[in-house]
Parts: C-alpha cells; sequence; structure tokens
C-alpha cells in the first residue's frame, strides 16, 4: 500500500504542478488580452470562464486522487477514512485561511 501511495502522490503532485503552471499562464494571458480590450464586459466574461474551467480541472485532479487513495485502502481503512477524511480536509482549510 505505501509503494502505491507513494507512486500516486507523486503522479498527483507532477500533475497539480502542471495544472498550476497552465493557470498561472492562462490568467497572465487574460489579463494580457483583458487589457488590450479595455477591460470590457465580455472580456472579463471570457476571461472569468477560462479560469473557471481551469479551477474545475483542478478541483476533479484533486477528487480523484481522494478517489484513488481511497480504492487502496481495505474495507476496513475504508471506514476510517470515510469518518476522518472530512475533517482533516475541514481543518487544513481553517488552517490555510489563518495565514
Amino acid at each position: 500500500q505505501l509503494a502505491q501511495y507513494d507512486s500516486m502522490s507523486d503522479r498527483h503532485r507532477a500533475e497539480m504542478k502542471q495544472a498550476f503552471e497552465e493557470m498561472a499562464e492562462k490568467r497572465e494571458n487574460n489579463f494580457k488580452q483583458l487589457a488590450s480590450a479595455d477591460f470590457n464586459d465580455s472580456g472579463l466574461q471570457n476571461a472569468s470562464s477560462t479560469l473557471s474551467e481551469k479551477q474545475l480541472t483542478v478541483e476533479m485532479l484533486m477528487m480523484k486522487h481522494v478517489k484513488s487513495i481511497r480504492n487502496i485502502c481495505t474495507p476496513g481503512q475504508k471506514l476510517k477514512f470515510d469518518s476522518v477524511f472530512y475533517k482533516v480536509i475541514s481543518k487544513r482549510n481553517r488552517v490555510g485561511k489563518n495565514k
């Protein structure tokens, strides 16, 4: 299980790094296009739509990673995973907001 997890974690980390790099590139391109379009309403809509799509991709990568972790758990581990997972994520989000 640990070897599987390590492999999955490494793949996930690489996927997330790429996704965030792509998002940063899209954001930069969007701002350049917005500036050249004088920040008109259609430009704002297109920019936010493009970034929303990329954010959706990032969220899906996260959820698929969580699912893959859960899938390598034994039935007993799955019960524990399911009961603890939300608490861990909630605590992690609170810590991030306090920075």
